[in-house]
């Protein structure tokens, strides 16, 4: 693995297990055993590993996003498919989601991204959702309004459920993905159309 990849990895290792500001290049490079010279010629400060690990988790999701719209035949399945995928990235990328503000605060450039990001997300998730209506699994006669509601939904559980747990029930990572994916798939109930109802009680419940 090369250096830069090895300061990477460690990096999120090292964020993941403690407290997000308690790990410095310094802290990085005594993990690695190199110089803090070595480190710095490939990353100058901390927020150029957060920003490039900021990357990595939307690059990866922005591949899970690609393989979900590229599937021709979308139903519940489909979609819950996709969110098990995205909560494994999540929990990989975990001190993001659980440094959330802090991060932003420091690196504006990730505020952007974050922000370019969420405008995308909402527009492909839309599309999908009108995919789901026009296959009569979510009822048709819902209007746009609540399906943008339901992204925002999806929005917030996804960024802080960790938060949530970090400070609520204290599950390890089986127990929270399990609590939290369950907690999602009920957000959407609401939108389902009946015979679809029927189905997800047998199957969710």
């Amino acid at each position: 693995m090369k250096t830069r990849d090895r300061i990477l990895s460690t990096a999120l290792e090292l964020y993941n297990e403690n407290t997000y500001s308690s790990v410095s290049t310094r802290t990085i490079a005594q993990k690695l055993n190199i110089s803090g010279g070595n480190l710095h010629y490939h990353f100058t400060h901390s927020k150029d590993i957060i920003t490039e690990l900021f990357g990595q988790l939307e690059t990866t999701m922005d591949a899970l996003m690609i393989s979900l719209k590229n599937k021709e035949n979308k139903n519940l399945e489909t979609i819950f498919e996709f969110t098990e995928s995205a909560f494994e990235v999540f929990y990989k990328y975990r001190f993001i989601l659980l440094n959330f503000n802090e991060i932003l605060s420091t690196v504006p450039e990730i505020e952007q991204s974050y922000q370019e990001l969420q405008k995308r997300r909402k527009y492909e998730f839309l599309n999908i959702f009108k995919h789901l209506q026009k296959n009569a699994i979510f009822s048709t006669d819902i209007p746009d309004s609540f399906l943008e509601n339901l992204i925002t939904q999806i929005f917030i559980l996804g960024d802080f459920w960790m938060i949530h747990n970090k400070f609520g029930e204290k599950f390890n990572k089986e127990e929270s993905l399990h609590h939290y994916l369950k907690i999602f798939t009920q957000l959407f109930f609401g939108v389902l159309s009946e015979n679809n109802k029927e189905e997800f009680l047998k199957k969710y419940r």
